[in-house]
């Protein structure tokens, strides 16, 4: 059967939520407004941990270009807006919240872009695992030439901010 008209199905969990949310706020809408349109269908800590996967991810997203950027063979400039989000909520989870076993951040990750093929999946699977081993080869901006740049990065600010 098809959705009803008028209606859109509700994410099933956390992760689906968050990146449905990341989608639409790329796509203008606001962060709380996208977010609370799709947190209905969640339990307590589903919608817990979709609000901190959005909010962490919008709010580290510089860093984790960076990173994501540092030890993929292709630029987030030239991924695909799916895979970059997968990406980006998987990297987030694997760098900032220790709760969640490493497995499970990439699993789940791949699972997001597994329907638009096992191309995509593969290339999310094999970034991640490459962030969970290469915390410490991750390619900063050099703090001495450009220090602007590197804390901006590094701190995920504004560069606009950092030069104040």
């Amino acid at each position: 059967m098809g959705e009803a008209a008028g209606k859109r199905k509700k994410p099933e969990n956390a992760r689906l939520c968050a990146f449905k949310a990341l989608e639409r706020i790329e796509a203008g809408a606001y962060a709380d407004i996208a977010l609370d349109a799709l947190l209905s269908g969640l339990g307590e800590a589903d919608a817990a941990l979709s609000t901190e996967l959005v909010y962490g991810v919008l709010r580290w997203m510089g860093r984790l270009d960076c990173i994501i950027d540092s030890l993929s063979t292709i630029k987030t400039a030239k991924l695909e807006r799916r895979v970059l989000n997968a990406l980006r909520l998987g990297a987030y989870q694997l760098l900032f919240l220790d709760r969640v076993p490493a497995r499970a951040a990439i699993n789940e990750s791949v699972n997001l872009v597994k329907p638009g093929g096992e191309r995509k999946a593969g290339f999310v699977n094999a970034v991640l695992r490459a962030i969970d081993a290469g915390r410490d080869k991750v390619v900063w901006p050099d703090k001495e030439k450009d220090p602007v740049r590197f804390l901006s990065v590094f701190y995920s600010h504004p560069e606009w901010l950092v030069k104040r």
